[in-house]
């Protein structure tokens, strides 16, 4: 599963999204003011719709292919302006004032409740969503992948702040730590919670390098991409059997130092490809024995790895 930025998106595909994400939001704590459930929907639609938009504008959306998956993440000085300020004007016109005055009366309180980290250069997760035929199958672990991958490649924080407890608790299950939690005066709490890469999760990638492995080969040497008929596989490429990836799929592998094409071998792991824009990693394997450098590596999985912001660790 593949989580995309969303851009030149039309307006039914847009639309499709806004109304996901407007049902997704309608029980969200964060529109206590808004009525009951059953009666502040039309209210939450059309909040989430214009929200919606200004993710969007900011070049802030993602999406997984089917578009089943949302998510929204943006670099704290990264932030544009002119939407914000576009989004406010549509919220004062399209919700009642006397609803809006006493919603952002509570949201002031709990603002900065995230202020440890939030007044420093940090990720901010916009929103999270799922359509509800799709949850519990493994959506929100990619999207939230996919934000990490970002803050890990600025080399800052990813910030969450959720009005929910048991989306904290998922969160939480997802590696992040929950470092604050606030009430406002209308019962609603406001959870914070931090993902950063620390230097013990690096060592446990890099002790799997030096184990030994069999790659099954699904793209052999002189090969094509099965979809993409232009990315020619000029080495050995396949998938480690049971182990599985991110994204959901086996684990995928170069296979260095094996010059003809092949079915299946068996190596040792001698490197990982670490991308910063997409949610799983590519395994290099090679014969015993044998050692390349990162040059030689990075040379090797050009055809490929040239379209991804990467890093080889060895």
């Amino acid at each position: 599963m593949k989580v995309k930025l969303l851009t030149n998106a039309s307006k039914s595909e847009l639309a499709e999204i806004k109304e996901t994400v407007g049902k997704a939001f309608v029980t969200n704590e964060l529109f206590h003011e808004f009525g009951d459930i059953n009666g502040r929907k039309e209210l939450v639609m059309k909040y989430m719709d214009i929200y919606t938009d200004y993710v969007y504008e900011s070049n802030a959306l993602y999406v997984t292919d089917d578009h089943k998956g949302i998510v929204g993440f943006i670099h704290s000085k990264k932030a544009p302006l002119y939407p914000q300020m576009k989004m406010l004007f549509r919220l004062l016109k399209a919700i009642p004032f006397r609803i809006l005055k006493k919603y952002m009366s509570h949201i002031k309180q709990i603002a900065d409740s995230n202020k440890q980290y939030a007044t420093k250069p940090h990720i901010d997760i916009l929103l999270v969503c799922v359509d509800k035929e799709y949850q519990g199958k493994g959506y929100a672990r990619y999207l939230v992948g996919a934000a990490k991958k970002y803050a890990e490649s600025e080399r800052v924080p990813l910030l969450f702040d959720t009005d929910m407890e048991d989306y904290a608790q998922i969160y939480q299950h997802y590696g992040c730590e929950l470092y604050n939690q606030t009430m406002a005066s209308n019962g609603v709490t406001r959870y914070n919670l931090v993902w950063k890469m620390d230097d013990e999760d690096l060592k446990l990638e890099l002790s799997k390098i030096g184990n030994i492995v069999t790659v099954k080969i699904d793209r052999p040497m002189g090969s094509y991409h099965p979809k993409h008929k232009d990315m020619y596989y000029p080495i050995n490429y396949g998938y480690i059997e049971g182990i599985i990836a991110p994204d959901g799929e086996e684990h995928d592998a170069y296979l260095l130092g094996v010059d003809e094409p092949i079915q299946e071998y068996t190596g040792v792991l001698i490197a990982i490809i670490h991308r910063y824009d997409d949610v799983e990693e590519k395994w290099v394997v090679a014969p015993e024995g044998m050692s390349f450098t990162k040059e030689e590596i990075e040379k090797q999985t050009h055809f490929q790895e040239q379209y991804f912001k990467s890093e080889i660790r060895m």
